[in-house]
């Protein structure tokens, strides 16, 4: 592994620690058949923290602040290997953490 270069464990465990990230993934839909285009992020944080301090938001203050009114099941994102991401607009936006090529400038392994 190079230095321009990360593994995914490293990227996950960097998300997690709240700060923001900017990353490049590819599209892909596969029950449309459609995909393929990449998707710049110039920023973004992981769902559930804070983002005008990057602290950690409680599931009680998330389950309260439901944006679209619709009670919400449970995104099992290990099992689907997905993660979701706020960008700067405040747009929630659900990745594929395998189709991840790039992160904070590296490489993504």
């Amino acid at each position: 592994m190079t230095a321009e270069s990360i593994t995914i464990k490293q990227m996950l465990e960097d998300m997690g620690k709240g700060r923001p990230f900017s990353l490049t993934y590819v599209t892909a839909d596969t029950k449309k058949g459609t995909g393929g285009k990449l998707v710049k992020i110039a920023s973004a944080i992981l769902s559930g923290y804070n983002l005008a301090d990057g602290s950690r938001v409680t599931a009680s203050v998330m389950n309260n602040a439901s944006l679209t009114g619709k009670s919400s099941k449970r995104p099992n994102h290990s099992a689907h290997f997905t993660r979701n991401i706020l960008l700067k607009d405040s747009t929630l936006r659900k990745v594929h953490i395998d189709l991840v090529t790039e992160y904070n400038g590296k490489k993504v392994l």
